[in-house]
């Protein structure tokens, strides 16, 4: 999806077994305006219905508002095994490669971040690699 000026807000894909969705500024999956949409998201990513979402806790606000569309999620600081989805900003690069392989083997990855002005070549930001897998 792009706005009025060809800017990329929101884009998705699959992977191996899994799929991503990216938005554009992390401020989306925060904005309780968007519950819809989240809710959505979440349902199009996840492999099994039922299975539960996990939330890094950057976005922690982000559990209220699936829960207020009935979707089970819980701040979860690193991927485990039984979930379905996970939601991160793309600013942290501690679990790119375990990001990576959540998707790649089934899991659904929900990223939000910005990129405006980068202070490293684009390959070396956080979640690049994450993120050029919707490629």
């Amino acid at each position: 999806m792009v706005n009025d000026k060809g800017q990329v807000l929101i884009a998705a894909s699959s992977y191996g077994r899994g799929r991503l969705v990216v938005v554009s500024h992390e401020g989306y999956l925060l904005d309780a305006g968007l519950a819809p949409f989240l809710r959505n998201a979440v349902g199009w990513l996840c492999p099994s219905p039922g299975a539960p979402t996990g939330v890094h806790p950057c976005l922690a606000s982000l559990v209220s508002i699936l829960q207020g569309c009935g979707v089970q999620a819980q701040v979860q600081p690193e991927l485990g095994a039984s979930l379905g989805v996970y939601c991160i900003n793309a600013y942290n690069d501690t679990m790119t490669a375990e990001l990576i392989q959540f998707v790649k083997c089934g899991g659904g990855l929900l990223i939000g971040g910005q990129i405006l002005s980068p202070p490293l070549p684009l390959p070396l930001l956080p979640r690049t690699h994450v993120l050029s897998l919707s490629k």
